[in-house]
């Protein structure tokens, strides 16, 4: 815990200025006559009642033993205080004070008054010099350095009290004594005077340190963490061992009493509450969960990764119609971040027969500890619930749905010379049977000079994803087709057709539909495709960050491509097609939509993609008539993102 800098500043400013309104400057006197001088320097210009005056005089005269006397008198000339001092010889005393005496004088007693001015006058034979001080009374002032906390965190309480400043040559408490005193309460606890220190000498500035605990509603404590000491109640004396307790939105008052007036201070316990986050809207019955919690107040120790959803303060269920996972446990995602991530994954129910030998276990449900761990029964047409309650009452959920998807295939371009090697994606998040490899799906291959064509496999880059890729050559019509090269002659098509048998409504369970894409070989003469048609005249395609606002794509993010299309010929569907690649231009991956335009002629579709690490990549929209007909509609529009690192993220 450390000194708050920025108030001690705004508090010597303040005090400066109660010193220029408290009245005339005081100022060094030095008075001369022949061969002697004498001068005198009171360490301030205003006092408080009950202060230590420290006069400072300067004695130049060598060779001389005189006595030196001190007298103060008020404005009506009225003697208060009147004191002599025996010198010794001349030489001892150079020794021991180098020419500087100084003298203190008490403002203790009726004598003494508040908002009268004084003159202290030295003298030593026939010369003496004369300073003026003043008595003053401010009233005193309570800041701390936020007007909001978290439990966990500390309030650094200032009292700006110059009249408690006594001696300006020692550091000096307050808070606790019988001149003053600091009181801490909330309806939870309450510290009956509280030490607090100088901030320095003669600051008149006086700071100290309380920890905020957590109060639950029934009046219990959270046990908090502060370094190595567990506290759960309401305790301390000063300067920084004191802890309060104070309920979620709840306030702390603090109130300071001293001979110079009765100041009162509030500051509120945070309820920023909570707020549960899906990545997705909707997920297949064999989908991965990734749950996002961000609540600040949970946050409580900012030296290490906290935890929640599995404690009395704040238990995390997740359910669907078939499974339910209790108190299951998230992990900051750094420290003192307040945000909290986890994953489930979703396993199905026990009659799908999807599953491989390696996959996991259909229709099982286990919490596991988490964050990661949990598995979820569900079925293919389902809602998931995840549920937060606090130990306050207050309940956060978020749904989201599960179905199947009809899959989509396309080629990553849509057409290739022959001798090229042609790329199939397919994505299908249903055929995600195995969370711990690569999932495949097979894919039937065909061209116009070959009609029964070849079964190839796309796979799996990255587990869980759900996408498919598969590559084959397109290789002169004579040479046998084979599982990794198909037939084909110069302006041929070549279809790819992917059979998905786990449909959504109106489909039954038992039903499959043949979904394909097609590309064209170019002729003989490297003859290109046709023209777009222009049927649209406008494409906008713009990319930003997947959590919202203006930030920067980090790394991890997901990439939100939103394609608005305006001024389309008539009504229309069509496909959009995005191409992300990195800045060598190596093709990463190939997003797909059908698009319906609307009686206003636009069109709108948001892709989600997830960047594979920080760096330059290059987004490239194309619309075509259809996947199966690519036939350009327009130009394709392409735009370039920066993803950046964690390491470069400086609060964006």
């Amino acid at each position: 815990m450390t000194v708050c800098a920025t108030i001690k500043k705004k508090a010597d400013a303040l005090i400066q200025d109660l010193d220029v309104r408290a009245g005339d400057n005081g100022q060094a006197s030095q008075t001369t006559a022949g061969d002697q001088t004498l001068s005198i320097t009171p360490d301030r210009r205003e006092y408080p009642i009950g202060g230590t005056v420290h006069v400072r005089t300067r004695l130049s005269t060598p060779g001389t033993s005189k006595d030196i006397g001190y007298k103060v008198v008020d404005t009506r000339r009225k003697v208060v205080y009147d004191s002599k001092i025996s010198l010794p010889n001349w030489s001892d005393m150079e020794e021991v004070y180098r020419g500087m005496l100084d003298h203190k004088i008490q403002l203790k007693g009726r004598k003494w008054k508040v908002g009268r001015k004084y003159d202290v006058t030295v003298s030593q034979g026939d010369i003496s010099a004369t300073a003026r001080f003043s008595i003053v009374r401010r009233t005193p002032i309570i800041q701390s350095d936020h007007d909001v906390y978290m439990a966990g965190s500390d309030i650094i309480i200032t009292v700006i009290d110059p009249d408690s400043d006594k001696d300006a040559f020692k550091e000096e408490y307050v808070g606790d004594g019988d001149n003053s005193k600091l009181v801490i309460e909330s309806d939870h606890g309450k510290i009956d005077g509280y030490r607090l220190r100088e901030t320095g000498k003669s600051t008149g500035i006086f700071q100290g340190i309380v920890g905020i605990l957590r109060a639950r509603a029934d009046g219990s404590v959270v046990c908090h963490e502060f370094g190595d000491k567990k506290i759960d109640r309401t305790q301390g004396t000063g300067i920084e061992d004191g802890f309060i307790a104070c309920e979620r939105g709840g306030d702390i008052r603090i109130r300071y009493t001293s001979p110079s007036g009765s100041v009162s201070y509030t500051v509120f316990a945070s309820n920023y509450g909570a707020a549960v986050e899906l990545d997705r809207s909707a997920y297949p019955c064999t989908g991965r969960v990734r749950i996002t919690v961000v609540a600040p107040d949970l946050g409580l120790d900012s030296e290490r990764r906290d935890t929640i959803g599995n404690d009395e303060e704040c238990r995390l269920s997740v359910r669907t119609s078939l499974g339910r996972i209790d108190g299951y446990r998230l992990v900051e995602s750094g420290k003192d971040t307040g945000i909290f991530e986890g994953s489930i994954a979703l396993t199905g129910f026990a009659g799908d027969t999807r599953a491989g030998p390696d996959a996991i276990l259909r229709g099982t449900t286990s919490g596991g500890p988490g964050p990661d761990g949990g598995l979820l029964a569900c079925s293919h047409e389902d809602e998931l619930e995840v549920e937060l309650t606090m130990g306050s009452g207050d309940v956060y959920t978020r749904r989201a749905s599960i179905r199947w998807n009809v899959g989509k295939i396309a080629f990553f371009k849509n057409a290739y010379q022959m001798g090229d090697r042609a790329m199939v994606q397919v994505v299908d998040p249903d055929m995600i049977t195995n969370y711990d490899g690569l999932n495949s799906v097979a894919v039937h291959i065909s061209s116009d000079s070959d009609k029964a064509g070849f079964d190839m496999i796309a796979r799996e880059e990255s587990p869980g994803t759900g996408v498919f890729k598969g590559n084959f050559l397109v290789d002169a019509a004579g040479s046998p087709s084979s599982g990794a090269k198909i037939q084909a002659c110069y302006g041929d098509t070549i279809e790819a057709k992917y059979v998905d048998s786990t449909l959504p409504p109106p489909y039954g369970p038992h039903d499959k539909i043949a979904v394909a894409a097609s590309a064209r070989v170019l002729t003989a003469d490297g003859g290109l495709l046709p023209l777009p048609q222009e049927k649209i005249e406008l494409v906008k395609v713009t990319v930003q960050s997947g959590r919202g606002g203006r930030r920067q794509i980090m790394e991890g993010d997901d990439a939100l491509i939103v394609v608005d299309v305006a001024h389309v010929d008539g009504p229309y569907t069509f496909a959009a097609i995005v191409n992300a690649s990195d800045s060598s231009g190596v093709e990463l991956d190939l997003l797909v939509a059908t698009l319906d335009v609307k009686h206003d002629g636009s069109a709108r579709h948001a892709f989600r993609w997830t960047p594979p690490g920080a760096g330059m990549f290059h987004i490239t929209v194309h619309l075509w008539e259809s996947l199966e007909r690519p036939i350009p509609l327009c130009a394709a529009v392409s735009q370039s993102i920066n993803v950046i690192s964690g390491d470069q993220d400086h609060g964006n």
